[in-house]
């Protein structure tokens, strides 16, 4: 009997149905069909499943297409990767020659900071010791020393170089000549002590060169230490000029202000002196000056002339000493002309007292009608530091706000004028309507004259109170105006300007008057001084040859 005879579902058998196309594409399900499948070591052919990556759900098979994908997109990134990387290596290099470039610069500049940090300790010190009183030989002879002791450090330090190099050369000679005697040493031990005293003397040579070896690094490390050192030192020094440069910059712009202020100020000198040169009265000061000028040159021609008159005077009389023993005996044509000379020099030496006396009262009538001149001149302009131009145009605004404000004065004056013309006016009318009242006394109709004489009398007093409260705002205006005249900045302003003008020029006239008249004391006196001595010089000499 057959044992599964008895469970029916174990006797289905196998159904033999083709399946069509669309029980094919019914999803499957379970457990199985829900595994993912990757075909991580599949070889990569063109055959096979080639179109099976996106089927049955999550199922995926990495196939030949995946790869190559995947390898191209790699290759992509390789590629920008390696342009991005040409691309840096080409900015780097351009960066390695602008970094050369400007490493030369900063040598550059480090060598013209030096120089320049050179020059301005040579400024300073200059300056130094001009403030304590050095004189210009003394800056000279301190340069001198000072190039002659760099001349001695120079000449020094190639001495030193020229020392360094011969005792280099001998420590050359020196380590040649004990290499040939240790190995003449070596031999002659190998010859003379045998194998093992020359294997022990080779030990020692071969830790003698070690150590030799060593201590070439040790000096080695030390040189690079140094270096290290001075780069530090030289970075220092780097940062000390960049601040030393800061000032330097600061000073270039300081003389720069300082040129600007000068050009400036004789911008405005020249335009001073353009502004006075249109003057008239400045132009007739500038002539008495000229011929006051013109009268000093003449005197001191004179006292020129005077003096080669002296000149040749000493020369006649050292002629005439000469000729003075042969003046008995015979007198020439030659020395009567001579004679002729002297005389007229004495005639014109006695002239000349009356000529300085002429040219003393002239310039003293000059000076007069400078004088006279100067008191005559308007009162000055104000002037300020900003520039003529300026000081014009503010005291022109100033004087016309000051003009407007006189205008409203006069305007309040002539109302408040007006006012008294018109309250004088009313008394009248009113003294006529009471003396008009006491006329019509005697009238029968005198209530209604006198109702008429009340109402004008109230209508004159209605004006009145107009015309007093007129009068009345009229002189508060004219008091806020004088007030404010009076605390107005501008005028205020004017009148320092004005004050301060006027001292200045006050003291400068001052100064000019007390500088001419000192120098034309001075002048006559020693001219007055040199003419008296000369005069009794050559009457004493020819004194002394009368009597002889």
């Amino acid at each position: 009997m057959n044992p599964l005879a008895g469970n029916p579902t174990l006797m289905r058998k196998q159904s033999a149905r083709p399946m069509s196309r669309g029980q094919m594409q019914i999803g499957a399900t379970g457990k199985a069909a829900s595994t993912t499948v990757d075909l991580v070591d599949r070889p990569m052919s063109g055959h096979g499943m080639s179109g099976t990556r996106a089927v049955s759900g999550t199922r995926q098979v990495r196939d030949a297409t995946f790869f190559a994908t995947e390898l191209r997109a790699r290759i992509q990134s390789v590629n920008k990767e390696t342009d991005a990387l040409t691309n840096s290596t080409n900015e780097l290099k351009k960066r390695e020659v602008t970094v050369t470039r400007l490493d030369d610069s900063v040598k550059e500049l480090r060598q013209r900071v030096t120089a320049l940090q050179g020059e301005l300790f040579d400024i300073t010190h200059a300056q130094s010791r001009s403030k304590e009183g050095a004189s210009l030989e003394d800056l000279r002879t301190d340069a001198q020393k000072a190039e002659d002791e760099a001349t001695k450090l120079r000449n020094e330090a190639n001495i030193a170089f020229k020392a360094r190099e011969e005792a280099l050369q001998r420590l050359e000679k020196n380590e040649i000549a004990a290499q040939k005697i240790r190995s003449d040493t070596e031999h002659r031990i190998l010859n003379d002590l045998g194998e093992e005293a020359a294997r022990q003397f080779r030990e020692l040579s071969t830790e003698n060169n070690t150590l030799a070896e060593k201590e070439q690094q040790l000096r080695k490390q030390l040189q690079e230490q140094s270096q290290v050192t001075a780069q530090a030192y030289a970075n220092a020094f780097v940062l000390q000029n960049q601040q030393n440069q800061q000032n330097i910059t600061k000073a270039i712009e300081l003389h720069r202000q300082i040129r600007a202020c000068k050009r400036e100020i004789d911008q405005l000198r020249s335009e001073l002196q353009k502004d006075q040169s249109e003057d008239p009265e400045f132009s007739i000061k500038q002539q008495l000056k000229n011929q006051i000028k013109t009268e000093s040159n003449e005197c001191k021609r004179l006292m020129d002339e005077i003096k080669n008159m002296e000149a040749a005077i000493a020369n006649r009389k050292r002629i005439l000493t000469e000729i003075t023993p042969d003046v008995m005996t015979a007198v020439t044509k030659e020395q009567k002309e001579m004679i002729k000379n002297v005389l007229k020099a004495e005639k014109q030496l006695g002239e000349w007292p009356r000529q300085k006396q002429d040219l003393s009262a002239n310039t003293q009538r000059l000076q007069q009608q400078t004088m006279a001149l100067l008191q005559r001149l308007p009162a000055p302009m104000a002037r300020t530091e900003g520039g003529e131009q300026n000081v014009e145009q503010q005291l022109s605004i100033k004087t016309r706000e000051l003009e407007r404000l006189s205008d409203q004065e006069q305007k309040v004056l002539t109302e408040l004028r007006d006012c008294s013309g018109n309250v004088q006016q009313l008394n009248e009318t009113l003294s006529a309507l009471q003396q008009a009242v006491g006329d019509a006394e005697a009238v029968d109709d005198i209530a209604g004259t006198e109702a008429q004489l009340k109402k004008d009398l109230a209508k004159q007093v209605d004006q009145h109170k107009q015309l007093s409260a007129q009068l009345a705002e009229a002189n508060q205006k004219l008091n806020k105006l004088e007030e404010d005249i009076q605390n107005n900045e501008n005028v205020k302003t004017l009148r320092d300007l004005f004050g301060n003008l006027s001292s200045t020029l006050s003291k400068m006239y001052s100064a000019e008057t007390y500088i001419k008249t000192r120098e034309n004391e001075s002048d006559f006196q020693k001219d007055k001084q040199q003419a008296v001595g000369l005069m009794d010089g050559i009457n004493k000499q020819l004194n002394g040859l009368d009597k002889q």
